[in-house]
């Protein structure tokens, strides 16, 4: 999946803000490589991000991200 939505990053076609939450879900996996990460940013900063995208990606990383509870101060 990844690859098809790199591809059309690539030929600077939007994607949805669910295509790019699977896009950033397989990279918080470990399933893509630094060369395809880096691949995928120079294309999105190229194109330009859209709202959908960033939107996705933020939610992958809410998904992924684990809550911690701070000890308050006095």
């Amino acid at each position: 999946m990844f690859k098809e939505h790199l591809a059309r990053i690539i030929s600077r076609t939007d994607l949805s803000e669910t295509q790019m939450s699977a896009m950033m879900s397989e990279i918080f996996d470990g399933k893509i490589t630094d060369a395809q990460v880096g691949a995928m940013m120079a294309a999105l900063a190229t194109k330009g991000e859209t709202f959908e995208e960033l939107a996705g990606a933020a939610r992958a990383m809410r998904k992924k991200a684990h809550r911690i509870q701070a000890a308050s101060q006095p």
